[in-house]
């Protein structure tokens, strides 16, 4: 059984709600955020600065939709109310003792007879008696929040065990949850899941509800609500909460009519009710009068209150980005307008005139509102924000604070990179943000080498960096000179290379130049090379001796081997200096500026390479990692003795010998790490009391030798790995419950040889020298972190929806509005909308691939708009046309809803000439919604057909005219676009994705179909038809689909099912062992993955069958079969095939985990998905997800099952067939006790008996209605599984689960 393994390489960053209020502690201000399945705990400094330090981040089973703050008055903190997109409900709060977060209530609102309504919606009352909830038309849920109440939303108390959740099939008696209270009729269905007493589902006469909140000041609670009559008329009604004979019931108490463009509630005092619509503001009074007027704002996105106690501002963001204060006082309300802001989705008060604002168009920001104008340079972070010429001219009151990266919403992306030899290798570029805020995203893995100088210098080899000056420096002098030298070794000479700092004036460069005759040796190799005594000293080693010199260069001290033999290796540490002479190691040191040899040590073999760093900073070495040519092997000897003490087995038998070996502290912990010649890395942890293996890994980074080298970057250690494929070691953080786990992030940076370390230069400070091919730079690091976000703004209002690479320039298509007839680039104001909406005209861009500047434009046909972009080669004829980009758009013209024409345009870039040609078009009877290359040709989906276009011979004359300096129309001489056949597919296709001669083509409303290209070749020429297979009979909407590469042929025999007896024990149904076998489809069959608009993934099958009839010959069927199904709780909108780092296989999982697919979400996600082409790793994983989902607490204790089941508005199932990578890479963050207990399934805490029988009789049950489940049940047999003792199950430890986790982590 081959699983796909699901994880976020990018998670979401869209912010859909946030609150404030005093969480943690009473006297903290503390800010919580929820993006998609993540809450974010933050705390507000008591600065001027007012930045925001995260406390905490949790991962809830479920998409929060929603979120509220409760502080009732008897509470010295207050409660965070969660409200997730399947219509559950959790009340959490913070235990200050075991600083966590805990949940006091949990619980659904699910109604069988409801009609959903578009979007839950949540009102709180002011004084925390009560919060209200719409998810169904005409239903509104009511949950009191009284003392007695609160007993009914308690979890039991040992409903945790040891810190572990019990499963509901293992629990007692006593731990089973509290059953709903609800209406009769739906109590039995109801009360499967957790829920509260005493809560009310009250009908209402409103159906569509467009907003609600509850009255302020009201003694009894009061619920008004904005809904939308039969008449398209929008109203207000307040309803009074009343208990009637001890039931809850809304009692009508008055009604306002309110405009069509009311679209948001506001509670007022003095028990006023505000309506906000475009543009302006309704109050209506307690008293029945209502009052209105302008406030000049567009559609609300989102308010709130400047002031929590007073409520007297109101603060409003509108659709445009405009930020307006809204003023309540005795008289009329005044409103004025604050600045630009990204379009917010919420806004939230922290304190001390500090706003979040959350958006989905752009990034979040954290500003402070002014009474007085701000600088220009003050209200925009980094070019986040889009500003208006208007809004330059009146000021802004408005100063962004912090920045917070937002991708949201990922409309396209195209991976670069992948086997083209770029130097940013596995990057992503995203069409993202909305708005005043589009964008284009550059997501990069791993850690991007920015260069700062360089020079060419051929043959070199090493390098190491000193800063020279210390106590030498001219203590009368006002300025503190440092000389920094960078010593360059070539196979036979030394080049040594310097410049001077001066604090003072230091400029934007330095002028490095080769250091005059001195001391200095440069007519050999030089092995080693460092600073002593800070700075005051230098050590060079080289082939024939050590010598240390001053800072000028002059020759102190020379240290020597006896009989003239040469030296093999070298390292030094300020003071400390051990160098090997063939076997024998000798320990040299600095004593009153003389070097003494203190002592000598002989080696079982010739000595490869050594190392001699202290494990502390700051302290003297104490120890020699030594590596040697014969035995695999590497000693640690003791200083200044030079004794054995340990032995370290590197890899005996496979021929990787040593070649760089360094020791070092990560993270708290004493590691030796060993490079090999064959760009293997070993690494070693040491136990704390000794020297004795803890732990013992290798991972592979490239095929070249790799070169260990230590720098500290942001104040923490990291160790450079430099090979064809560099990476960077480091620890990761640790809150100090868990130990720190050593991280790898691949270099942005190809064929680095060497890497020195700039310590105490001035001029580039935590910079580094590195060797590259006949080339030594500087270079300055970025934050080691998994993914690095560069953003390229565009125009306001300029909407990114398609980009593509040609391996030399970007391919950009954007949409923009014109609202004004004089700004029409055709000067037609006829063709504007007859309503008068504004018109959007789509654009074709250029963009350089290193500065992302536009280098030449293409403006579209009057309401032509882009639709699809691929970057293809074409074969005609006379050649190949490589490197073209391929636009596919639409026409819609007024007063029609859908497009009835479209085009195909080819664009070529002459690099040479620098401008854009437009070589070939081809008309179309539709939109042209995806448009992708197929062996030289162009595939196509056009309405509901399916198109295959060939670069065929021009039969009529091209056009050919310029279009502006750099776009030309040059029609090709010889060839264009023309259609070779076409194939009718379902309602309207969206999207394709191709996996050989097989097309696989996603609709609208009918799913996926599957279609085959032949060619038939004849003396007559050539046929081309596009086949029908198969197709999917669910009806699914679908939102993007990609093809999943086959398994490699030497995984097969891997993914092949288990005998029944290991899965449903030895009491399985015998007569049903043929089917069991029979069930599951070859591993070489085609398999692809489909995501809907219901943000479930669907993997599909493609299998073929054979049969004859009775009176016919063998027919060959095709059938589209589903393997797996799950919900990921985020709309995908692009699936394309790549990967976010280098394909290098680990050598203990072997070709076992293939990252094929990068997707992109709505929120701002970017994944990647990967086969598991193992079916017993992917058991292991299986088993691993269900013990973590259904042991480990999260807050609101909502069930991952239904997290994850497939959810549509036609079927519901439970997930199978899927791995949830974010949920199994968590477990490298437990303690070791605690992945102990979730690896055996919670050994002595739960019933071992009752959990092994568990997973067998879901087995047998499922088994027996195999027969009746068509289609499916190829894996969802596998997939009932309950806790297990992994360990015991499966045949392994726990450290291989480890390895086996860390493995999956370097996917992405």
């Amino acid at each position: 059984m081959q699983y796909q393994y699901v994880v976020s390489a990018h998670k979401s960053s869209s912010v859909v709600s946030a609150a404030s209020g005093a969480f943690v502690s009473p006297d903290s201000r503390n800010l919580l955020i929820s993006r998609g399945n993540r809450l974010q705990v933050m705390r507000q400094q008591q600065t001027a600065s007012g930045h925001l330090d995260p406390v905490n981040e949790y991962t809830v089973n479920g998409h929060l939709h929603h979120m509220e703050f409760l502080h009732p008055a008897d509470r010295s903190t207050g409660y965070l109310l969660l409200v997730s997109s399947k219509r559950q409900f959790a009340l959490v709060a913070w235990d200050e003792v075991a600083q966590n977060m805990v949940t006091e209530s949990t619980g659904e609102f699910v109604e069988r007879t409801g009609r959903p309504s578009t979007r839950p919606l949540v009102a709180v009352d002011p004084m925390a008696r009560m919060f209200a909830v719409n998810a169904y038309q005409g239903i509104v849920h009511l949950f009191p929040m009284g003392k007695s109440d609160q007993q009914q939303f308690a979890v039991p108390e040992d409903y945790l065990v040891g810190g572990l959740v019990v499963p509901e099939y293992l629990r007692t008696a006593e731990q089973q949850q509290p059953t709903r209270g609800s209406r009769g009729k739906n109590r039995e269905h109801m009360a499967k899941s957790t829920d509260i007493q005493g809560v009310s589902a009250l009908y209402v006469d409103e159906l569509k509800i467009i907003d609600m909140c509850f009255v302020r000041d009201a003694v009894t609670p009061q619920l008004a609500i904005l809904y939308e009559d039969a008449d398209m008329m929008r109203r207000v009604r307040v309803y009074q909460v009343a208990k009637v004979r001890g039931e809850l019931q809304l009692v009508a108490q008055t009604s306002w009519t309110a405009t069509t463009a009311a679209a948001r509630l506001v509670a007022l005092p003095k028990g006023a009710v505000g309506v906000l619509g475009h543009a302006y503001l309704a109050v209506c009074h307690a008293d029945g009068k209502t009052s209105t007027m302008a406030t000049g704002t567009t559609d609300v996105c989102g308010v709130c209150w400047v002031d929590q106690e007073q409520r007297d501002r109101l603060l409003v963001a509108d659709s445009s980005g405009t930020l307006t204060l809204v003023a309540f006082g005795d008289s009329v309300p005044e409103t004025s307008r604050l600045g630009s802001v990204p379009v917010a989705s919420c806004l939230t008060y922290v304190g001390d005139g500090c706003v979040f604002v959350g958006s989905h168009c752009g990034d979040s920001l954290l500003i402070r509102l002014h009474q007085q104008q701000v600088p220009l340079e003050a209200v925009s972070l980094g070019g986040v924000l889009a500003r208006k010429t208007a809004m330059r001219e009146s000021g802004s009151f408005v100063e962004t604070l912090e920045a917070f990266s937002n991708l949201a919403p990922v409309v396209d992306l195209c991976v670069v990179g992948q086997g083209q030899g770029q130097k940013a290798a596995g990057s992503v570029v995203a069409c993202s943000g909305l708005r005043t805020t589009p964008a284009l995203r550059m997501v990069r893995n791993g850690v991007g080498v920015a260069e700062i100088a360089g020079t060419e210098l051929p043959g070199v080899l090493r390098v190491w960096a000193l800063a020279m000056g210390g106590s030498q420096m001219d203590v009368d002098s006002q300025t503190a000179n440092r000389r920094v030298l960078v010593v360059a070794s070539m196979a036979a000479h030394t080049v040594v290379l310097g410049w001077t700092e001066e604090e003072e004036d230091l400029g934007d460069s330095v002028e490095m130049a080769e250091l005059a005759p001195c001391a200095w040796v440069t007519n050999e190799p030089t092995l080693a090379a460092a600073a002593a005594s800070d700075g005051c000293y230098a050590v060079q080693a080289t082939v024939s001796a050590v010598l240390l010199l001053d800072s000028s260069g002059r020759l102190v001290s020379r240290w020597m081997p006896a009989s003239g033999m040469k030296i093999c290796a070298a390292s030094v540490y300020g003071g400390q200096i051990v160098v090997a002479v063939g076997a024998t190691v000798h320990y040299v040191e600095m004593q009153a500026a003389t070097l003494v040899c203190v002592a000598t040590s002989v080696q079982p073999a010739d000595v490869s390479c050594l190392d001699i760093h202290a494990w502390e900073p700051g302290r003297q070495a104490t120890h020699v990692a030594v590596g040697l040519w014969a035995g695999q092997s590497v000693h640690l000897l003791t200083l200044p003795t030079l004794a054995i003490t340990s032995h370290l087995l590197v890899l005996p038998g496979d021929g990787g010998l040593p070649r760089s070996i360094l020791q070092c502290t990560l993270g708290g912990t004493r590691y030796v790490l060993v490079g090999l010649g064959d760009g293997r890395l070993h690494h070693f942890a040491l136990t704390p009391d000794g020297f004795s293996v803890a732990e013992h890994k290798c991972v592979t980074l490239g095929t070249h030798p790799l070169a260990l080298t230590p720098f500290v970057s942001r104040g923490a250690l990291h160790v450079f790995a430099a090979s064809d494929h560099s990476a960077v070691l480091f620890a990761s953080a640790t809150d100090g419950r868990r130990p720190a786990r050593l991280m790898y992030a691949n270099v942005d940076a190809m064929d680095v040889g060497c890497v020195a370390a700039l310590h105490g230069s001035i001029a580039f400070p935590d910079a580094l020298c590195l060797v590259s091919p006949g080339r030594l730079w500087v270079g300055r690091p970025d934050p080691v972190q998994n993914l690095h976000v560069r953003t390229h703004a565009l125009p306001a209002w300029a909407e990114p929806v398609r980009v593509a690479f040609n391996q030399s320039v970007y391919g950009l298509a954007t949409v923009h509005p014109i609202d004004d007839a004089s700004e029409m680039p055709w000067g037609a104001s006829a063709l504007l909308h007859p309503d008068k909406r504004p018109v959007e005209y789509g654009r074709f861009s250029v963009l350089d691939s290193q500065s992302m500047e536009v280098v030449a434009s293409l403006l579209l046909d009057p309401f032509e708009q882009p639709q699809s972009l691929c970057a293809v080669s074409l074969q005609g004829a006379a050649g190949t046309l490589d490197n073209v980009f391929v636009l596919g758009t639409s026409v819609v013209m007024p007063g029609d809803d859908d497009a009835r024409s479209g085009r195909l345009v080819v664009f070529s870039w002459d690099t040479s000439g620098r401008r854009l040609n437009v070589v070939g078009e081809f008309a179309a009877v539709g939109a042209v919604y995806a448009v992708e290359g197929f062996r030289g040709m162009v595939l196509a989906t056009v309405a509901n057909r399916l198109l295959l276009l060939g670069w065929q011979p021009r039969k009529q004359p091209g056009v050919h005219k310029q279009v502006s300096s750099h776009v030309y129309i040059a029609h090709d001489v010889d060839n264009e676009l023309v259609l070779l056949c076409s194939q009718q597919t379902q309602i309207a296709a969206l999207s394709l994705a191709i996996a050989g001669d097989f097309i696989v083509v996603g609709d609208i409303l009918a799913s996926a179909s599957l279609y085959h290209y032949q060619n038939d070749i004849s003396d007559t020429g050539a046929r081309y038809r596009l086949v029908p297979l198969a197709r999917d009979a669910a009806g699914v909407w679908t939102t993007a689909i990609g093809a999943v590469p086959p398994p490699l042929a030497h995984n097969h025999q891997g993914l092949l099912p288990p005998i029944i007896d290991d899965e449903t024990g030895p009491a399985g149904d015998r007569q049903k062992l043929p089917s069991y076998n029979d069930a599951f489809l070859p591993p070489s069959c085609n398999r692809y993955l489909v995501s809907d608009a219901y943000h479930n993934i669907i993997r599909l099958a493609s299998v073929q069958t054979e049969y004859q009839p009775a009176d016919g010959a063998n027919i060959q069927e095709h059938r589209l079969v589903v393997e797996g199904r799950w919900h990921l709780g985020d709309q995908i909108n692009v699936i394309r095939p790549g990967s976010l780092v280098m394909d290098i296989p680990d050598p203990e999982f072997p070709d076992c985990f293939r990252p094929q697919l990068v997707y992109g979400t709505l929120n701002g996600s970017i994944g990647v998905m990967a086969s598991v082409e193992n079916g017993k790793l992917g058991r292991i994983l299986d088993r691993l997800q269900v013990n973590m989902a259904q042991m480990l607490p999260t807050p609101g204790l909502w069930s991952y099952q239904s997290w994850r089941a497939y959810s549509s508005d036609k079927r519901d199932c439970d997930s199978f067939g899927f791995l949830d990578g974010d949920l199994i890479e968590g477990f490298l963050d437990l303690s070791t006790e605690m992945q102990q207990l979730v690896v055996s399934g919670g050994g002595a805490l739960m019933d071992r008996e009752r959990r092994d029988g568990a997973e067998r009789l879901c087995k047998l049950e499922y088994w027996k209605s195999f027969s009746k489940v068509e289609g499916e049940a190829e894996c969802r047999c596998l997939a009932q599984m309950a806790v297990s003792d992994i360990c015991q199950r499966e045949g392994v430890s726990l450290d291989f689960v480890k390895r086996l986790v860390e493995s999956l982590t370097r996917l992405h």
